[in-house]
């Protein structure tokens, strides 16, 4: 890595580390704060450039919130069908693991 491109990376992540600082409880700060206007997939992977993190719930944590119904299973399925999955949400769930 040339400095050049360790201090634009440092440059990069300061910007989103000033939207989270100070960071009071990890739970109350959103580490895609200031990337909230890019498509979710794409703020993922930015922030993949400088955090180790996953950014979406394990299949585990999916699944312990459709077991307590906090997942409308009717609207999962309107999605899941908009986006031509033509799976099941439990199919979906299984296929996770």
């Amino acid at each position: 890595m040339t400095s050049e491109t360790i201090s634009k990376t440092i440059r990069d992540l300061s910007n989103q580390l000033v939207n989270n600082w100070p960071l009071y409880s990890f739970v109350t700060s959103n580490p895609l704060s200031g990337l909230e206007d890019r498509p979710f997939d794409e703020a993922i992977r930015e922030m993949r450039k400088y955090l180790d993190m996953d950014g979406y719930p394990s299949a585990n944590a999916f699944e312990q919130v459709w077991k307590r119904g906090e997942i409308d299973g009717a609207i999962l399925q309107q999605q899941l069908q908009i986006r031509g999955i033509t799976f099941t949400p439990a199919e979906s769930l299984e296929m996770m693991y």
